[in-house]
């Protein structure tokens, strides 16, 4: 069963209801794989590419409506996996 819908912010919601639609594309796509309908390497790349680019966008409305992530954050822990340190700059 589905949670129930709570009311959010006309942007959120739409953020809401279209990434999951967006999600649920991503997902067929990817099955496609799962379920041996593609079969060269090159048709499992460009669906993986695409899967990441959408997941990207998404990610994006969501740290746009308040998630807790945000490209900053990303880059450092990244950069810090290399063992560089960073320092962010204030314009």
């Amino acid at each position: 069963m589905a949670t129930e819908q709570r009311p959010w912010p006309n942007n959120a919601s739409y953020v809401r209801d279209d990434g999951a639609i967006l999600v649920r594309q991503v997902i067929i796509s990817l099955e496609q794989i799962t379920k041996n309908k593609v079969n060269t390497e090159e048709e499992m790349e460009s669906i993986a590419a695409e899967a990441v680019s959408d997941l990207n966008i998404f990610l994006r409305a969501l740290e746009r409506e308040g998630a807790k992530t945000s490209p900053e954050n990303e880059l450092k822990s990244r950069i810090d996996q290399f063992g560089t340190v960073m320092v962010m700059a204030n314009a």
